[in-house]
């Protein structure tokens, strides 16, 4: 409600101030702002890199068709071996998991005009000998509204590929493995409830002998969520965001 060109934050009636105004039977001050709409999936891209077991290896991938500021992305990241994951300007780094031969680690960010024109997303290995790194990114955008933040519920990680996770607007598992020279991990299975937006598994090199996938739910119960069916299956990282 304006008043020529202010916009006033308080009202009174006489030495009383006034909570709502009603305009017949409508209430037409404060104007509320309209809540986020139901997260929506927008798309997901993957990408890989295969390097010489050096330091500083990078991988990149383009963004999702269709990424414009103030999506909310996710990124999932595998080595194979021990690395410690660098975190890029603007992503929070929500979780990583290491063995003798994998990692696996999990970011989020709100989009910024800056990535969108960048076009795509670069993650950094910064220790150790790490030969096949990938990189899944998995888009989401509110139906309505505009996403102000968001936040982590949960998170959390282990082997065996069933993690429990918990209620909120979206919950994300991202998995894998390190199958060396097997072939054990072609395809992965996303849990019940849950979609695969993101799978890249083992292949020849220099395609990269590691398995990796991340699946979401959008209004999912919590609870136990089983990933892959596969013999190997080593990894995971489980993680429920919620948004304002």
């Amino acid at each position: 409600m304006k008043f020529g060109a202010d916009d006033p934050t308080t009202f009174f009636v006489g030495a009383d101030e006034v909570d709502k105004i009603y305009l017949g039977t409508d209430e037409v001050w404060p104007v509320i702002p309209p809540g986020l709409g139901t997260m929506a999936f927008v798309g997901s891209s993957k990408g890989f890199a295969f390097g010489n077991g050096g330091v500083n290896q990078v991988v990149t991938t383009t963004l999702p068709t269709g990424t414009a500021a103030n999506d909310f992305l996710v990124a999932s990241l595998s080595f194979e071996r021990v690395a410690i994951p660098n975190t890029p300007t603007g992503w929070t780094l929500i979780h990583y998991i290491s063995d003798p031969n994998y990692t696996l680690a999990l970011y989020a960010t709100k989009v910024t005009s800056t990535m969108v024109s960048t076009g795509s997303a670069s993650f950094q290995n910064t220790t150790n000998n790490a030969i096949w790194m990938k990189l899944g990114l998995t888009l989401f955008r509110p139906s309505s509204g505009t996403l102000s933040s968001f936040s982590v519920v949960s998170a959390t990680e282990g082997s065996g590929l069933t993690a429990s996770l918990p209620t909120s607007d979206v919950v994300v598992m991202a998995g894998g493995n390190n199958s060396g020279n097997n072939n054990a991990e072609a395809s992965f299975d996303p849990p019940t409830g849950m979609t695969e937006s993101v799978d890249a598994p083992w292949a020849a090199a220099p395609m990269g002998r590691i398995s990796h996938a991340l699946a979401y739910g959008i209004g999912v119960a919590g609870g136990g969520y089983t990933m892959n069916t596969g013999p190997l299956g080593r990894m995971y990282i489980g993680c429920g965001f919620d948004f304002t």
